[in-house]
């Protein structure tokens, strides 16, 4: 995902700044979200896991629309090194 980002987005914006924080946090919350198995009994960690999964998600969706935006300027020769 990092490489991808820097690859689309890097003529825009300063992937040191931004695209870290982000990845991170979508990664890192991706995996509290895996965390629970949501079983018979809900439970607090179940609340934490539902919590972190929407963290995820609304992290991947601005990764995601970032880099779309980003594309159509894109170097395709830098990208393809």
């Amino acid at each position: 995902m990092k490489e991808l980002w820097q690859g689309s987005v890097e003529q825009q914006i300063d992937t040191n700044e931004t695209a870290p924080g982000l990845i991170w946090l979508w990664w890192i919350s991706w995996i509290v979200s895996s965390a629970s198995g949501f079983g018979e009994e809900f439970t607090s960690l179940d609340v934490i896991a539902f919590a972190a999964a929407a963290v995820s998600a609304g992290a991947l969706y601005v990764i995601v629309e970032r880099i779309t935006a980003a594309q159509p300027t894109m170097s395709v020769t830098k990208t393809f090194k």
